[in-house]
């Protein structure tokens, strides 16, 4: 026998002990291979509804929608509100006499309820609603900012907007009008920062495109 022929005797001798478990480790592997596609098909249908499931959908999407179109719109009505009176009108309340500014205050109280009213409680109700369900796409801290901006909006608004045009209707003085002024600026930077907010969101629902 030459040595070819020798090696390849010792080859086969060597390897027969070996070929049954190397033909049940081919299976084995066969097995595992097949079985790995199959669960990570699986777990891929399985991510993509279960990614499905967390996006608003018929009904409730178009709800969601239209809370979103409501607190963008308000939210811009009030940011020019607010600094049409930063800019115009407070300072032209300021300018009032003593002896006409009763008058004054009193109106002006009548005349704003009836502008802002409105948007203020369409800004309100919408802004809870996208605290409870927020566009897909939309990150969860947009909402939560922009709540906390009309917070310190309304805050302002409550805490020292309205006393201070109470003071004026019922006692003024030189400092009332001034005061309305300055402390002003908390809710317009407020409500300027909140329509930064929504256009965020509107961008992260893909409303830009």
């Amino acid at each position: 026998m030459n040595s070819f022929g020798w090696s390849l005797s010792a080859t086969r001798r060597l390897v027969y002990p070996f070929s049954s478990d190397l033909a049940l480790s081919a299976d084995y592997f066969r097995f595992a291979t097949s079985d790995f596609v199959a669960n990570s098909k699986r777990t891929g249908s399985n991510d993509r509804d279960n990614s499905d499931s967390e996006r608003p959908s018929g009904y409730v999407a178009s709800m969601v929608g239209a809370a979103l179109i409501a607190n963008i719109v308000s939210t811009w009505m009030m940011i020019g509100v607010i600094w049409f009176v930063q800019r115009v009108h407070y300072p032209l309340l300021a300018s009032v006499g003593i002896d006409r500014a009763r008058d004054v205050a009193t109106e002006h109280q009548r005349r704003t309820g009836q502008v802002v009213g409105f948007p203020m409680a369409v800004e309100g109700v919408s802004t809870l609603a996208l605290l409870a369900a927020r566009p897909s796409g939309v990150s969860w801290v947009w909402p939560w900012i922009g709540a906390a901006l009309l917070a310190v909006a309304l805050g302002s608004t409550v805490l020292v907007s309205v006393p201070l045009h109470a003071q004026m209707a019922d006692a003024p003085d030189d400092t009332v009008g001034p005061r309305l002024v300055v402390t002003n600026w908390p809710r317009t930077i407020s409500w300027s920062l909140r329509g930064v907010v929504v256009l965020v969101m509107a961008a992260e629902a893909g409303w830009a495109a």
